[in-house]
């Protein structure tokens, strides 16, 4: 009886316990004092099967929730390419794979070994050039430094006779490659030139206005946007009869 008596206390306080350790404020969640009438003594294997189980341990999920879970992709901040800069160039891999191109004149090479020979033996004309006109891609053709100096010179040193130029900003001399062919117009005169006979051409072509409206050829519609005082010459000839 001793035994069944001390199991039944066990079993209250292990009640009474547990229900205080949920929520203390909460009285009415506390079990009641069980009232044992001789005779109704529960056995061991009653009071062991009458005591609640504890509650689960968290889940792995609601564990983890609390710690806040590494940023995205996305958030995450981009890195830029690999650069080196030498000699005023700075040099990039060629996206294609295979040598280094440097993104201010657009010289490039196909080999490591060469870089010097090819590259960086002289200063980069285009040292001081801003980050934004930098390319994304080698050929030293398409640099946009290297034509806004060709065609300073083309005005300083082969246009000695005021022509209004527009230039389609390339450089190709084959007549049948058409849409890498270098060409040139004058707004004042409509005469035009390859741009392989800039150097011998041009210097020697006087520039006479003709009578009356000036309709500048199908090719050059798509670049007069880049030489506004050549439209402003144009609407102002249109008038002339």
């Amino acid at each position: 009886m001793e035994v069944q008596a001390a199991l039944v206390d066990i079993w209250q306080h292990h009640i009474t316990e547990y229900y205080d350790d949920l929520d203390p404020s909460i009285e009415e969640l506390k079990a009641p004092a069980a009232v044992v009438h001789p005779g109704d003594e529960p056995t061991v294997a009653a009071a062991s099967a009458s005591v609640p189980s504890a509650p689960p341990p968290p889940t792995s999920a609601a564990s983890s929730s609390a710690v806040p879970p590494p940023p995205a992709a996305e958030e995450q901040a981009p890195r830029g390419p690999v650069e080196m800069e030498r000699n005023g160039h700075v040099l990039r891999s060629r996206p294609e794979g295979g040598g280094v191109f440097c993104v201010k004149c657009g010289k490039q090479t196909y080999n490591h070994q060469h870089v010097r020979l090819k590259i960086t033996r002289n200063r980069c004309k285009f040292h001081d050039l801003p980050r934004d006109r930098w390319l994304q891609a080698p050929g030293a053709h398409a640099a946009q430094s290297r034509l806004d100096e060709q065609e300073k010179a083309l005005n300083d040193k082969y246009n000695k006779n005021g022509h209004l130029l527009v230039w389609n900003r390339k450089v190709g001399k084959s007549p049948h490659d058409p849409a890498s062919l270098g060409r040139l117009w004058c707004a004042k005169c409509a005469r035009s030139w390859d741009w392989r006979y800039r150097a011998n051409n041009l210097p020697r072509s006087r520039c006479q206005e003709p009578r009356g409206a000036i309709t500048p050829p199908d090719w050059v519609t798509p670049y007069l946007e880049k030489y506004p005082d050549v439209v402003t010459f144009l609407q102002e000839r249109q008038g002339v009869g």
